[in-house]
């Protein structure tokens, strides 16, 4: 029997669509492809446009082949970047253009971030409304029926098809052995060194012929996935296990992870940290394919916590970046998590955001990275249902027989060079709140003094609970430039590693001290009931009295050591363009335009933008933009400078040389005060809440309290030592300074 020519079905397509008809050309374009549509979804956005182009027209576009080519597009979303846009116009409207009743039966829901969601969302809307409401009458169906069961069966390639099913079996049980070894039997079949080393790894090992096979064909048997994984790819069972992970960007994301590859995978690591936050999404990407998952290393948490089936993974480690995300986590750990153990959050987590989060699931050992402070954590973690907290695997807490995190192993190997730090965290600990100690690991402290000041500090004085708030006397030493601000006339807040100080100024006395969380900057609130200070990427409002925290905004990026707060209370600012309103107690959306390394004014009417210079060498100039706004403002003379601030109407900052006042208008430098070359931190800027005075450190032993209208010099003070912070008092007529590590203050007349 001949077979039917495959233009005369199309012809006869566009009069009936019958669906043996369509089955019959599709059957008969496996032979006969139309190139057009060939893989489509493999494609640059450029190639799909032009491919397409001759499809828009309806008589090209009546072809059951088009809609069997967009149907898988349409369905799993092969691009979704706002550069695919000019693609999916292209294939909107070829569907358009088919008349193929059928395309409205798809339903696609385009999965993917919600402004191109949306965008695509409408977009098929306005397409399928162009299309018939049912599919042309159906007469014929008996006679294409007869022709489709007349045509020659076609044959499989040799191995082909049961290769991809045998390899389907291990990537649907991977803890299997069974389906490997009959993958590996297959291969040695066909004489594929694979199979060898299949066999050996899952029964009689010979390290020195695998390692042999592996050098030789390694990257052949990373297949697919080898453009994104880094070197060093661990083979277990003879599939790759082990790895690391770089999805550059979404296209990797789309391309590479939706493989089926990825279910022998035991432990990832994702390595891209690079990526700004609207891409982390994609850069630390993790879908169904990586469920067998056991340790898992930096994937994108929201994601994880999306997701509809369990994970296997039994050690997570992930950037908590809201306070939502761990109590989702937490609601969720059992059923989503069930497996896990132990859970590493890399850094950023408050203590805060443990309120009201009794249980973390099946989690028993909880490890903080990154510089976590100790002491504020320890009361928050002993109110869940875990046993043991470990800080960088350095010092591990874990429970006394009352429940709380008192017995610490403090464990040192070889490697490290930090364990300073770590036994500073210790030591800051209030005296008596360790009740036992061991030193593990490959070495012990190099100081020898460093045992007995522990087993001092485990000498409890008395029974009183070692983080309650109370009069503690005389001031420690205080070194460096801790944030500061006076609470009023009298009492100055001062923050320290893992505590903060009220301090009676005049007598030297500390009244308060309650444990918190790192402090990047500080500023009085509420007339001085309470503060705000700035952490990584939160802005918290404390009660000055209690210690406790009154209300927290999560920032989406880690803050610098800059905040201000407006003269009303209704506004409180940071560097990377946070802006936040207090009595909202919310983050204000940036304007269009602002980038995350912008400044942003209190009133939101301005923020500055960095420009870096093209050209080696070049100065980086800041200019001042305002929303709605095009054309933007050169900042005079304003490259290189710290600690910006808005006092006296103007904006001040100050660079190496100079403390500037700029018009917030036109740019321009109204004031200018000479400085000594010697730049300090931005910490030495410093103003009072109605903005009409201001403190800098002229030299690091010097300090200047001036007019911040003019710039005009109202005090100076010479000191023996090196300055560290200044706070000036609500009225600007005293000025606080850490001079060595003591406190000092300074009436200004």
């Amino acid at each position: 029997m001949a077979l039917p020519k495959i233009d005369e079905l199309i012809k006869q397509w566009k009069k009936s669509h019958s669906d043996a008809l369509r089955a019959l050309i599709l059957a008969l374009d496996e032979a006969k492809p139309l190139a057009e549509l060939q893989g489509l979804e493999t494609l640059k956005i450029a190639q799909v446009v032009e491919r397409l182009e001759p499809f828009a027209k309806a008589g090209r576009a009546n072809d059951p082949r088009l809609t069997h080519a967009l149907e898988p597009i349409l369905a799993n979303v092969t691009w979704s970047s706002d550069g695919s846009k000019p693609a999916w116009r292209a294939i909107f409207a070829a569907v358009t253009a088919s008349g193929d009743a059928r395309f409205r039966e798809l339903n696609p829901q385009f999965k993917v971030r919600p402004l191109m969601q949306e965008w695509l969302l409408s977009a098929w809307k306005k397409t399928i409304a162009e299309l018939p409401e049912k599919t042309l009458p159906r007469d014929d169906d008996a006679k294409w029926k007869a022709a489709l069961d007349a045509l020659p069966k076609k044959k499989a390639a040799p191995g082909a098809k049961d290769e991809a099913a045998l390899l389907a079996d291990v990537f649907a049980r991977p803890d299997d052995d069974g389906p490997r070894l009959v993958y590996a039997d297959f291969l040695q079949e066909r004489g594929d060194p694979r199979g060898e080393f299949i066999t050996l790894q899952c029964g009689a090992r010979d390290e020195k012929r695998e390692k042999a096979l592996l050098k030789q064909h390694e990257k052949k048997w990373l297949g697919a996935l080898a453009p994104v994984l880094s070197k060093g790819v661990e083979f277990r069972r003879g599939f790759p296990s082990k790895g690391r992970v770089n999805f550059r960007a979404q296209t990797d994301a789309e391309k590479y992870g939706v493989l089926p590859e990825w279910a022998t995978f035991e432990e990832l690591e994702w390595i891209n940290a690079a990526a700004s936050s609207d891409q982390r999404r994609w850069t630390r990407f993790i879908g169904p394919n990586f469920r067998n998952l056991k340790v898992a290393r930096s994937p994108h948490f929201t994601t994880m916590l999306d997701a509809k089936t369990p994970w296997a993974v039994e050690y997570l480690a992930v950037i908590v970046s809201e306070p939502d995300d761990l109590k989702r986590f937490a609601s969720v750990a059992k059923t989503l998590f069930p497996k896990l153990r132990t859970l590493r959050i890399l850094w950023g987590l408050n203590p805060g955001w443990l309120t009201g989060v009794p249980s973390l699931g099946n989690v028993t050992r909880l490890e903080l990275g990154g510089s976590s402070d100790v002491g504020p954590m320890l009361g928050p973690v002993s109110a869940t249902d875990v046993k043991e907290l470990w800080f960088e695997d350095v010092l591990r807490f874990s429970r006394d027989a009352s429940g709380k995190f008192s017995v610490l192993d403090f464990h040192i190997d070889e490697e490290r060079t930090d364990q300073r730090y770590f036994l500073g965290h210790a030591l800051r600990l209030p005296h008596g709140y360790i009740t036992s100690f061991t030193f593990g690991g490959a070495r012990k402290p190099d100081n020898p003094k460093v045992e007995e000041t522990l087993r001092e500090r485990v000498r409890a004085k008395d029974g009183a609970d070692p983080f309650a708030p109370k009069k503690v006397g005389e001031l420690p030493e205080i070194k460096g430039w801790p944030p500061m601000t006076w609470l009023d006339g009298t009492h100055l807040l001062i923050s320290m590693q893992g505590v903060a100080l009220v301090v009676d100024a005049p007598k030297q006395r500390v009244v308060r001290e309650f444990p918190i969380d790192r402090l990047l900057a500080v500023r009085r609130y509420e007339q001085g009931k309470s503060f705000l200070g700035l952490q990584n990427n939160a802005i918290v409002c404390v009660d000055a009295d209690t210690g406790t925290t009154k209300f927290e905004v999560t920032t989406p990026w880690h803050s610098s050591y800059r905040l201000n707060v407006s003269a009303d209370g209704k506004r409180a600012s940071s560097a990377k363009g946070v802006l936040i309103d207090l009595e909202a107690k919310q983050l204000v959306p940036p304007p269009r335009g602002a980038r995350e390394a912008s400044y942003r004014a209190l009133d939101d009417s301005f923020w500055l933008q960095w420009v870096p210079a093209k050209e080696q060498g070049k100065p980086q100039p800041y200019i001042l933009r305002r929303p709605g706004v095009r054309e933007s403002v050169d900042l005079e003379r304003g490259q290189g400078f710290e600690g910006p601030l808005e006092a006296g109407g103007g904006l001040i900052a100050r660079t190496s040389e100079e403390l500037l006042r700029w018009d917030r208008t036109t740019g321009a430098v109204t004031h200018s005060v000479k400085m000594k070359n010697e730049l300090r931190p931005p910490v030495h800027l410093h103003a009072t809440e109605d903005g009409s005075r201001l403190a800098v450190a002229e030299t690091p032993k010097r300090a200047l309290v001036l007019d911040a209208t003019d710039l005009k010099v109202l005090a100076a003070f010479d000191v023996d030592t090196n300055l560290g912070g200044l706070a000036l008092s609500p009225d600007g007529k005293k000025l606080a300074a850490i001079v060595g590590a003591a406190l000092r203050v300074f009436t200004i007349v």
